[in-house]
């Protein structure tokens, strides 16, 4: 994200995701995470299903509202 590099980001935030090992406590900022860098690409609506799954699995995340 840094690098502004936001496809790989998404594929690695994806990745992550997917691959069904993230601790329960990860799963909500790794959403967050690749909203957030849907968003910054330009990808709105990818965006807000992200930043609502990070809401589902993490309701006090307060920040992906």
């Amino acid at each position: 994200m840094a690098k502004r590099d936001y496809k790989l980001a998404i594929q690695l935030f994806t990745d992550c995701l997917e691959s069904g090992r993230l601790p329960k406590n990860w799963i909500a900022p790794t959403y967050y995470l690749r909203g957030k860098a849907y968003r910054s690409s330009k990808q709105y609506q990818q965006a807000v299903a992200d930043y609502q799954k990070a809401v589902e699995a993490d309701p006090t995340m307060d920040i992906a509202f």
